[in-house]
């Protein structure tokens, strides 16, 4: 998972090899993202399959996807809930 303040530059948050948490239809798992990149603002989100999948190599299903932080403002200053 890649996140991006441009468009053009991207930051890896997290990074899998291997992963056999989600190996069969309707199983789960949940990722968070540490350090630095937790803590920055990102635009965009996007993410990147760079090899085979558990399954079918050539296929990512997601059912959901669920983002959680803070809304900051054009200033960079978080804003209040």
């Amino acid at each position: 998972m890649q996140g991006s303040r441009d468009l053009e530059g991207w930051t890896t948050l997290r990074s899998h090899v291997n992963d056999t948490s989600i190996s069969m239809p309707g199983e789960f798992a949940s990722w968070p993202v540490f350090g630095h990149a937790a803590s920055a603002p990102y635009r965009a989100f996007r993410l990147l399959l760079i090899g085979p999948s558990a399954g079918d190599p050539h296929t990512l299903a997601l059912s959901n996807l669920e983002l959680y932080g803070y809304l900051f403002s054009t200033t960079g200053k978080s804003m209040p809930q």
